[in-house]
């Protein structure tokens, strides 16, 4: 019971508890609208892991990609750090190797990896070029090891990330094979993001992870950037040589998994493993919309060959298969319920699934989803479809050679 003395203390205490416990009540009820709600969010297989406020802009070929990534590099003030598989010489190459050996001389950091491989066709005179300006430039995967299992396993990454706050993610490599035909390249099909906001952190943590091992040293990452409450939810997926190699591959089963009305998928080499086929599959039949988009003729003949083996079986579930005509089909990406996306260097195969080291961003939200849902349905109207009865009666050597690719496809 209170007396005249102790009731003053003790309303002024409950008071201050109960203001207290209000603007606990706020903080907790803004932490919850912050963070992904289950229905919401059921394409994403960790949404704890998704970070808010992200800026994304979708980049379709090598003219839009190129200007971009060209851009900006021109504006960058401190880093400029760039992977890629491939870094070709040649008009598109001569361009970057400018660019960023320009932004060397002016004191900017630049890092730049390029795998082994994928960099044979790099002239010693642009990499001359890149290393006297002052580029830090490093391959990944040379050719030391008479182990052969060793050689498969390349830095497939293609990511360009300025000053720690803006990155690109995609599926090209610095190469004319992506430059328009107007300026004498070959004007294959790709898409890259263009992205800034907090996951730039985690791409510059994987950069930095890659750069020690080809003999960087240890790099001082760029400051958090802080979550804003409008932008779109993202997260980076990778697979590495160090134990992580499914996480891609889990993300996107998840997301089948949770499809309700449609998916898209577009895969530039497209082997996939019993379990990812499995999932399209159980997708399709349960009356989910299934697109699928491939080469209608692939630079490798021997992939396109073993993926051509399960077509029959894909169609029969009912999934859509449709076959880019034209210059080649670089794109890796998928699309679900026009509510979840990933873009990047991830193909549906075993080289991607095994051996290389890839890199994806995942996305939760209207508009990037929206966006490449667009760009892939327009991609598939203006694809034949292939038809089940004609598939069916292909000549016995195509089925032969097909089958005999399959066998080979964790090497292809």
């Amino acid at each position: 019971m209170l007396d005249a003395r102790t009731e003053p203390y003790y309303a002024h205490t409950m008071d201050t508890w109960m203001r207290r416990a209000r603007a606990l009540g706020d903080s907790l009820r803004t932490l919850g609208a912050a963070h992904p709600q289950p229905l919401e969010f059921r394409h994403a297989m960790e949404p704890r892991l998704l970070r808010h406020g992200h800026h994304v802009e979708m980049l379709v070929d090598g003219e839009q990609i190129f200007s971009a990534m060209l851009a900006a590099i021109g504006k960058a003030t401190q880093t400029i750090w760039l992977e890629s598989y491939i870094f070709e010489s040649g008009r598109t190459g001569t361009l970057f190797v400018e660019a960023l050996a320009e932004r060397a001389q002016c004191g900017v950091e630049v890092l730049v990896v390029v795998d082994a491989f994928g960099g044979m066709n790099l002239s010693r005179e642009d990499a001359q070029t890149l290393r006297s300006a002052g580029v830090d430039l490093r391959f990944f995967g040379r050719f030391k090891n008479v182990n052969m299992t060793r050689w498969l396993k390349r830095d497939h990454r293609k990511l360009l990330l300025i000053d720690g706050t803006t990155a690109f993610v995609g599926g090209i490599n610095i190469s004319d094979d992506y430059a328009s035909r107007a300026v004498g390249g070959k004007a294959w099909h790709d898409i890259h993001a263009r992205i800034n906001g907090p996951v730039c952190g985690s791409l510059a943590r994987l950069f930095g992870e890659t750069w020690r091992q080809v003999g960087g040293t240890t790099k001082r990452m760029p400051p958090v950037i802080r979550e804003e409450s409008v932008g779109e939810w993202a997260m980076a997926l990778r697979s590495n040589h160090r134990g992580v190699r499914t996480q891609i591959r889990s993300h996107l089963l998840h997301a089948l998994r949770n499809a309700h009305t449609e998916v898209l998928l577009a895969s530039a080499y497209f082997v996939p493993d019993r379990q990812l086929v499995r999932a399209m599959e159980a997708t399709a039949r349960r009356g989910v919309f299934v697109g699928l988009l491939v080469p209608g003729e692939s630079d490798l003949r021997s992939v396109q060959l073993a993926g051509e083996h399960i077509y029959e079986r894909l169609m029969t579930a009912g999934v859509r298969i449709f076959a880019w005509r034209g210059s080649h089909m670089h794109v890796k990406a998928a699309v679900v319920d026009g509510r979840w996306c990933h873009v990047g260097s991830y193909n549906l195969d075993f080289m991607s699934l095994l051996n290389s080291l890839e890199l994806v961003v995942e996305l939760v939200g209207d508009t990037s989803a929206r966006t490449l849902s667009t760009v892939l349905r327009g991609d598939m109207h203006a694809s034949p479809e292939l038809d089940l009865p004609t598939w069916k009666q292909r000549s016995a050597p195509e089925r032969v050679l097909s089958n005999v690719a399959y066998q080979f496809r964790r090497w292809l």
